[in-house]
């Protein structure tokens, strides 16, 4: 008798995949879960794959990685019922109110009056703005 060695997953996973691995000998064990769980879990994949494309080698690969990440929004809109033309209507919207990313708009630091509206946000913020002292 074969041993089996048993290996946590706990992620979203693609049907075909599953099936792929059953077909291979692999006992997949899955799960139903509620529909708040599967968002959140669609978030969590959203973030694995977000992941994927910063580590993306080369082009097709790159390609591959950005088409997942469009893949979990599809399933995450049709799960919230959100259209993607939604989405995409936020997008631009945002693009004409704070404008695109460009190379020339990469941000070192910011010099913010303690008296400035935004400082208390800065502040707050330790782990995204890291105060600069000294400098």
């Amino acid at each position: 008798m074969t041993t089996l060695h048993r290996f946590r997953v706990e992620k979203l996973i693609r049907h075909i995949v599953s099936e792929r691995l059953s077909s291979t000998g692999i006992v997949v064990h899955k799960k139903d879960v509620t529909d708040a769980e599967f968002v959140g879990y669609l978030k969590e994949k959203l973030i694995e794959e977000a992941k994927e494309v910063a580590t993306a080698k080369d082009q097709a690969d790159l390609i591959e990685e950005m088409g997942d990440v469009l893949q979990v929004m599809h399933v995450l809109c049709r799960t919230l019922n959100i259209p993607l033309s939604a989405v995409e209507d936020a997008r631009a919207s945002k693009e004409v109110r704070s404008g695109s990313f460009s190379k020339d708009t990469y941000c070192t630091h910011v010099d913010v009056p303690r008296t400035h509206p935004n400082y208390p946000e800065y502040k707050s913020r330790p782990d995204d703005y890291p105060e600069m002292v000294g400098a």
